[in-house]
C-alpha cells in the first residue's frame, strides 16, 4: 500500500517536517540514521527527485519504498520522536495525532509498539 497525500500530511506535522527538516537531525545525524538503522544511503541520488531538504528525501523514499520498509522507518522515527520528548520533559504527542499515526501503521500493516 502506497502513502496517501493526508498519510504525508500527517508525518510532516508528526516528524516537524515543515521547512525541510526533520525532527532534530542534522544532514549527518539524518544520514548517519537511515544507515544504521536500515543501511539505507538517504543521500543517494535516487532519493532526490523530490528535492534536496531531509524531509524531500525522506516523503520520496517513504512514497518508493515497500510497505514493511515504510512501516519501520517510520516506527523508529516515532521512538525517536518520544526519545526527543521524555529528554526534554515536552509535551506529549497529542492524542488525535497517535489514533492517526497507529491507524497509518496499521493500514501499511504493520504493528505499533
Amino acid at each position: 500500500m502506497k502513502l496517501k497525500t493526508s498519510d504525508i500530511k500527517l508525518l510532516d506535522e508528526l516528524f516537524e517536517m515543515q521547512g525541510g527538516y526533520v525532527l532534530d537531525f542534522s544532514n549527518q545525524t539524518f544520514s548517519d540514521f537511515f544507515f544504521d538503522e536500515f543501511g539505507v544511503d538517504i543521500y543517494d541520488d535516487r532519493y532526490s527527485d523530490g528535492g534536496d531538504s531531509k524531509a524531500k528525501r525522506l516523503r520520496f523514499y517513504l512514497r518508493q519504498a515497500p510497505s514493511d520498509q515504510v512501516v519501520k522507518v517510520l516506527l523508529a522515527l516515532w521512538e525517536y520522536k518520544e526519545t526527543i520528548i521524555r529528554r526534554n520533559k515536552l509535551e506529549r504527542i497529542d492524542e488525535g495525532l497517535k489514533e492517526e499515526f497507529i491507524s497509518l501503521i496499521n493500514r501499511l500493516g504493520g504493528k505499533p509498539t
